[in-house]
């Protein structure tokens, strides 16, 4: 399914009850602004190309793609500011391509566990400083192959900047030499739990929940070491949460397997 060199389409109204599809190829719509009328794709069995679309300055409408059979590419759109609404995306069958969107500054969050079966590859990007949404496919080994990241902003100019990015309230890293800090070799561990009182609200890394959701006031958190895992490094934390996005920082918590290779 192509739609190419439409000069005056500025969405895609008329396939709102598409869900699934085999290729997709928006290149070349100039006026082009958003992908509304995707909002119900959910699968692919092909690729997906979005490439050079003049205007289009978001995709967020692709909120319940979950699979894409192929690659997903995003490609010189020269108004895309935010990769953001991927939330549900949770595997991609080729590669994951954004490359030379001159306007870019942030990749938001895929799903818990979403995986790349080939590359990912993020290039020249020239304004791009927040790659979070790429951490946890780094830090759980989700790519199957080739890691490019080069040419951004700083932030998000290379493998090394993308996994020392505070992108989580939450971190709880494998702290493989037992010294209560964080290393560059020391991955994070997605999926562990804390609890915050008072309240006894329960938090996981990587999950969906964030602590900006707690009302204002003082918090004490506490790891879950439960399962393989023992430390000898604090496992509570104290923080305040000031307002919306507003949360003091919290130093990262470390566990130490028991169970070692």
């Amino acid at each position: 399914f192509k739609i190419l060199n439409n000069d005056r389409l500025k969405n895609l109204g008329g396939l709102n009850n598409l869900g699934h599809i085999g290729n997709l190829e928006l290149k070349f719509n100039d006026s082009l602004q958003q992908v509304t009328g995707l909002d119900q794709l959910a699968t692919t069995t092909g690729n997906i190309l979005i490439e050079s679309n003049l205007h289009l300055s978001h995709i967020g409408s692709l909120q319940n793609l979950t699979r894409v059979g192929g690659s997903l590419s995003i490609l010189s759109n020269p108004m895309l500011t935010t990769i953001e609404g991927l939330s549900k995306l949770s595997y991609i069958g080729g590669s994951l391509v954004v490359k030379s969107n001159s306007k870019l500054t942030r990749i938001g969050k895929f799903a818990h566990q979403f995986k790349i079966r080939y590359d990912l590859e993020c290039k020249s990007n020239y304004s791009l400083t927040d790659c979070c949404g790429l951490q946890e496919l780094i830090t759980t080994y989700a790519i199957g192959r080739n890691i490019i990241i080069q040419n951004n902003d700083p932030g998000c100019n290379s493998q090394e900047e993308v996994i020392r990015e505070q992108c989580d309230e939450l971190q709880i890293y494998n702290d493989l030499n037992i010294n209560c800090t964080w290393d560059n070799d020391e991955n994070w561990l997605v999926g562990r739990m804390v609890t915050v009182e008072p309240g006894n609200y329960v938090f996981e890394f990587g999950g969906s929940q964030s602590l900006e959701l707690l009302p204002a006031g003082a918090y004490t958190m506490t790891l879950d070491t439960t399962g393989p895992w023992t430390t000898d490094c604090p496992i509570s934390r104290e923080f305040d949460v000031l307002g919306p996005s507003n949360i003091t920082d919290i130093a990262p918590f470390a566990l130490t397997t028991t169970q070692p290779c």
